[in-house]
């Protein structure tokens, strides 16, 4: 009798833990029903979610809303717009916190025979069932989805997917954050999203999938609608808390990231490698993740000053509060755990603790006068003033005094309850700053800042950073770069929604060895996806910055050379080809769209169904192109899924892949910018831009009439002279000076005859063969700057290569700093193989006294070699204690 009651006692709690379980992983407030069917973990791709399918009628998964969506504004032609209100009944919907109670728990599973006869093909996976709201779809413009999931636990996620098909165009989102804008044109599509966008599967959260599908312009009539979907990730199991040596000798180390309670939590990056330490510690990594909690790796081989570590890379509202190595006999820095001698075998460890920072909101509903280095115009208060929305660029000059201009005082949007709080007097209360407010259809705005006419800048320093709109939440972030390249502030956010200025970041970024010796440096902002409510008029982020620099008279400098050389350019690429028609040309001189001084080209003409256009950009006469950049890239046209996409190449170099908008439409759209090609065109005359479009690209009223796909290239382009090709002097040809004749005498003598000499052939001199070939290599594609002064880590070194000639060779060697700065070195070479480095140059610091890209070529008696480049960097330096 004991043992079957303790049986049923046993039965009953495991029946009350598995009911537990399963209201954890259903909310009824929102029909929060994850996926619970069992999970076993493999090494590839794991689903957690799908649509469902293996029979046709109604189903309950999620939930649904049929809105009256027209998301094909202006008929065919005014291009996909889904369906976001930032408030009302259905505001922020696609976001976790909306409430969807409301909402039908049913939706339906059918299947149209036509559908692949108009190449709408299924997901294999999933098969002839597609999800939509109702059975009905006759009047149905656009359906709202949710559904939440839930990731297994003890496992950290490496990698996140979803497959979507669709009927007609559909946008998805993940916790909030939009992933991507899907058809079922060709078939599914496939788009991978950060894992980061995913809650930790260990904290039991659920996530939630958001879709809307919307018919074309057409709805109504039985015209189909609905979708299909697949979400997947890649797991790794999370080793316990004692970690188990690996089941070698090799030595390892596990480096694992968690809160002051212990919870996993995710990070920007883990590193493990060879760390040393200059005015702080820093890994030089051998492993590493990105958006993870943990890294196991082997122990590296490490030598001299260098130590095995490791080191986690933060978000910018993160902070490492502790450490707990195993064993604690090494050393530590902020960011970083190093140990001063290598094992053989087993494993160390260490915990980096880690806390994040809440922003105090400090709100205020009427922001005081902010003084301004142009005067405002004033506005005249309507029943609704708004803030001015000019981004404006404004420099100090030595000693002006500010003009006070006050600005009008913004509203609250309707529906946003008035925050709280008592904010500070005039946050960004500065002199000279720039605003960044065109985020309204894009992910990024810039401004470029000008030095005054004649000046360059020689120091500055951005003082604070505030912002307003939809950034109210940790994941609702932006960014600000300087130049496009060098972080200042990421992951910002207020913790506020309206379109008050608050302060994000008041500390002080120095960026002096950034804009020192510069005319202009420009100031980035970048968005998430996932800051998308329009909070202020027009855009649903503000960034206004504060910096303070300062400029003195510029100094001439020369204009680089390239050296001469015999071999001349081919004609395709130097000398447009002698047609009746010439092809299309784009010269080096500023154009409108483009920032000044830069190369607009525009590239279109596309045939529908797939088509190559390409562009030929000249140099300068008399010049060649020394380095070059694509500033910015925009698209347009029938760009409307991931199987309509055109591919770019730069002197038959494909550039990063396949750019898709996710519109159809004839709006330029920025899809990539700062891409570097000066590898591609250094030493030319001109270079060729090639676009290829895909097939089911075409032209149309529904995108661009006269072309299925448009590019704008905006690029920043240097060249220098290309000084006469030297002359040799003639050598003096000696001429034959007759002897003087003797006069006969009065008495004629008889003169002999004389004998005939033979007079020897002078000696050929031997001829050198010339050089035909200059091959140019370098040791190192990366390097610290000044290295070699700390820790005796190496500065750069060249190895030249010659083919033909005979040695000694005189060689010319270009380098070209960061910054500009051009040096011609002559060297004379004993070999036909040489190298050219510290030593040679007589700088010990050769390739790493500046930081940034470095550009480098040798001319040997008049052939050119190749371009190489290397990067230098310096790396942030932590304060020891």
């Amino acid at each position: 009798m004991r043992r079957c009651l303790t049986v049923v006692l046993g039965l009953m709690l495991v029946l009350a833990l598995v009911g537990l379980w399963g209201m954890e992983r259903a909310r009824a407030e929102d029909g929060r029903v994850g996926d619970l069917r069992p999970m076993a973990w493999q090494a590839g791709w794991n689903e957690v979610a799908r649509s469902p399918g293996g029979q046709y009628g109604t189903r309950t998964l999620g939930r649904w809303k049929d809105v009256d969506w027209e998301a094909y504004k202006d008929g065919c032609s005014g291009g996909y717009q889904p369906y976001e209100p930032p408030s009302g009944a259905d505001g922020n919907w696609w976001r976790p916190s909306f409430n969807a109670g409301s909402w039908s728990t049913t939706g339906f599973v059918h299947w149209r025979s036509g559908w692949p006869s108009y190449d709408y093909y299924p997901i294999p996976a999933i098969g002839e069932y597609v999800w939509l709201s109702e059975d009905n779809e006759d009047g149905d413009t656009t359906d709202l989805h949710r559904r939440w999931f839930q990731l297994p636990t003890g496992y950290a996620v490496t990698g996140a997917r979803i497959t979507v098909w669709s009927d007609n165009l559909s946008k998805w989102y993940i916790n909030g954050h939009g992933v991507g804008v899907g058809s079922g044109v060709g078939g599914p599509s496939t788009f991978s999203f950060p894992v980061g966008y995913l809650n930790d599967p260990n904290a039991t959260t659920s996530n939630l999938l958001a879709a809307q599908v919307g018919n074309d312009c057409s709805p109504g009539s039985g015209n189909p609608m609905g979708i299909q979907y697949i979400v997947e990730v890649r797991l790794q199991p999370l080793p316990t808390n004692t970690p188990t040596p690996v089941p070698t000798a090799t030595p390892y180390i596990y480096a694992r990231v968690k809160d002051p309670s212990g919870n996993p939590v995710t990070v920007d990056g883990v590193e493990i490698g060879c760390a040393f330490c200059w005015f702080g510690c820093y890994v030089s990594a051998e492993e590493s993740c990105s958006d993870c909690s943990h890294l196991l790796a082997a122990q590296t081989s490490c030598t001299g000053s260098e130590y095995p570590g490791a080191e986690v890379d933060l978000y910018g509202n993160q902070v490492v509060v502790g450490k707990t190595p195993q064993p604690d006999n090494g050393w530590s820095d902020r960011d970083t755990y190093l140990w001063p001698t290598p094992w053989q075998t087993g494993g160390h460890s260490v915990d980096f603790i880690v806390a994040t920072k809440t922003p105090t909101p400090t709100p205020s509903n009427t922001p005081t006068s902010t003084p301004s280095r142009t005067p405002t115009p004033t506005v005249t208060p309507s029943s609704t003033p708004t803030p001015s929305e000019t981004p404006t660029a404004t420099e100090v000059p030595d000693t002006p005094t500010p003009t006070e201009t006050s600005t009008s005082t913004p509203t609250q949007p309707p529906d946003t309850a008035t925050p709280t709080g008592t904010a500070p007097p005039s946050p960004c209360n500065c002199a000279t700053y720039v605003e960044l407010t065109d985020f309204g259809s894009g992910l990024e705005d810039s401004v470029t800042v000008p030095a005054p006419a004649g000046r360059t800048f020689d120091s500055g320093a951005i003082t604070e950073i505030c912002a307003a709109g939809d950034i109210d939440r940790s994941y609702e972030t932006f960014d600000v770069w300087l130049d496009g390249f060098h972080p200042i502030a990421t992951n910002l956010y207020s913790g506020v929604s309206d379109c008050v200025y608050r302060t994000v970041d008041d500390a002080t970024h120095d960026i002096s060895t950034f804009i020192s010796g510069a005319s202009s440096f420009t100031l980035d902002g970048e968005r998430d996806a996932s800051v998308n409510v329009h909070e202020c008029p027009g855009t649903p982020l503000k960034i206004k910055i504060c910096y303070d620099v300062s400029s003195s008279p510029s100094t001439a400098t020369p204009t680089p050379t390239l050296p001469p050389t015999d071999t001349p350019t081919p004609t395709s690429t130097s000398t447009p080809p002698a047609t009746d028609t010439p092809p299309p040309t784009a010269t080096a001189t500023p154009v409108p769209g483009c920032a000044p001084g830069e190369t607009e080209v525009i590239i279109d003409g596309f045939s529908s169904d797939g088509d190559t256009q390409a562009r030929t950009v000249y140099a300068p006469a008399g010049q060649a192109f020394t380095s070059g950049t694509i500033s910015t890239l925009h698209a347009a046209g029938d760009l409307d899924s991931s199987h309509e996409y055109v591919e770019l190449s730069v002197e038959n170099h494909p550039i990063n892949g396949r750019y898709s908008t996710g519109h159809q439409d004839c709006v330029l759209r920025q899809v990539d910018a700062n891409v570097g090609i000066s590898s591609f065109i250094g030493g030319e005359t001109a270079f060729q831009i090639e676009a290829e479009s895909s097939p089911g690209t075409d032209r149309g009223t529904f995108a661009c009439p006269a072309t299925a796909v448009k590019l704008r290239l905006c690029l920043d382009l240097s060249t220098a002279l290309l000084p006469p090709t030297d002359t040799p002097t003639p050598t003096d040809t000696p001429t034959h000076t007759p002897s003087p004749t003797v006069p006969p005498s009065s008495t004629p003598t008889q003169t002999p005859t004389p004998s005939p000499t033979s007079t020897p052939s002078p000696t050929p001199t031997p001829t050198t063969p010339p050089v035909t070939d200059v091959t140019l290599t370098r040791d190192y594609a990366y390097l610290v700057c000044y290295a070699p002064l700390y820790w005796g880590l190496p500065a750069q070194t060249l190895h030249v290569a010659v083919n033909g000639g005979s040695p000694p060779h005189d060689a010319t060697f270009s380098i070209v700093a960061p910054s500009g700065a051009y040096s011609l070195l002559p060297y004379t070479a004993g070999s036909s193989t040489f190298s050219y480095g510290p030593l040679q140059v007589g700088n010990p610091y050769f390739g790493v006294d500046e930081t940034g890209t470095w550009q480098a070529w040798v001319v040997v008696e008049g052939i050119l070699s190749n371009v190489v480049t290397w990067e230098t960097r310096c790396y942030r330096v932590h304060r020891s204690r």
